[in-house]
């Protein structure tokens, strides 16, 4: 690991945060994107994952001929999304970080000091997500997991953020945002638990619009990432889910594997055989009971299971 420029020079109060591999053209638009429509300073932080060496001369040219304030990690392998962003979640001198993917872009103005920041400093909230449009799917505005209780007028409680646009507090009790080893898809829900178990919420806005325009370089096919949605989602929820309420949790995982494999039984070991080679035991951070069933009660048995 190495990195451009001294991040001790760094300290706005937010900071964008990306991780970029072979991808120079989408992540300057997807930086210019914010220079367009952010006000407030922020700095740039990006974790390289080994891309060749071309590409990364032209993010670097970019980067110094605007004149941006930013730090540039660059490794020799690929570390896989989530130990990036555990990386940068660690090593980012901003209290709030910016997370969005570099084949994202910020398509509305993003009003950080007047909509976002007095959500973080009125309410205990550890992320803000907001509109977020992904053509891939049948309804390109992603869907999510609203609380069913009543929430403030300012935003939406939701159970969790979308991965490729979505706002971090720094909380120093959480020292994951995500477990290292985990592969595409849900790992996002780790942070959200996390918090909620410290009694923090995820919040959703509809002030700024950020659209996925997923890049074909380095995306996985669809079996596989449903197996990884699917195993991610139910491995996390087991590092939360009191010991009482496992097996039900289990159940529950099973019975979704087989309504999507039923004719495949292969992917159904797969997904088992992955979870337990997945799973760690550092990363476990039990509820109680009382406030599990809390959560239940917040978001409904198959969003909490």
């Amino acid at each position: 690991m190495d990195f451009l420029y001294s991040k001790e020079q760094l300290n706005s109060i937010i900071s964008i945060a990306y991780i970029t591999k072979d991808r120079p053209n989408e992540l300057i638009e997807s930086i210019n994107s914010c220079i367009k429509n952010i006000s407030v300073t922020f700095d740039i932080y990006i974790y390289d994952n080994n891309s060749q060496i071309q590409n990364t001369n032209i993010i670097l040219a970019f980067l110094e001929s605007n004149k941006l304030n930013y730090c540039y990690y660059i490794s020799k392998e690929n570390k896989g999304v989530s130990h990036c962003r555990n990386f940068l979640y660690r090593n980012i001198n901003s209290e709030y970080i910016f997370f969005l993917d570099d084949d994202a872009y910020l398509l509305s103005k993003f009003d950080f000091l007047n909509r976002i920041l007095p959500i973080f400093n009125k309410y205990k909230i550890s992320a803000i997500t907001s509109i977020s449009i992904d053509r891939r799917f049948k309804h390109s505005i992603i869907p999510f997991s609203y609380a069913k209780d009543p929430t403030p007028i300012d935003f939406e409680i939701v159970r969790s953020y979308v991965g490729f646009n979505h706002i971090i507090r720094k909380i120093k009790e959480i020292d994951y945002l995500y477990p290292d080893n985990l592969i595409y898809g849900s790992e996002e829900l780790y942070f959200s638990m996390a918090s909620f178990r410290l009694g923090y919420n995820v919040a959703y806005v509809n002030s700024y619009i950020v659209e996925h325009k997923p890049s074909l370089t380095n995306r996985v096919i669809p079996k596989d990432a449903y197996i990884n949605g699917t195993v991610n989602s139910f491995l996390i929820k087991s590092y939360f889910v009191p010991t009482l309420l496992f097996p039900l949790s289990f159940i529950i995982f099973l019975l979704r594997l087989i309504k999507k494999f039923i004719f495949h039984p292969k992917n159904i070991f797969e997904a088992i055989i992955s979870y337990a080679k997945r799973r760690q035991k550092k990363y476990i951070l039990r509820f109680s009971l009382f406030k599990y069933l809390n959560f239940i009660l917040l978001f409904g048995i198959k969003d909490a299971l």
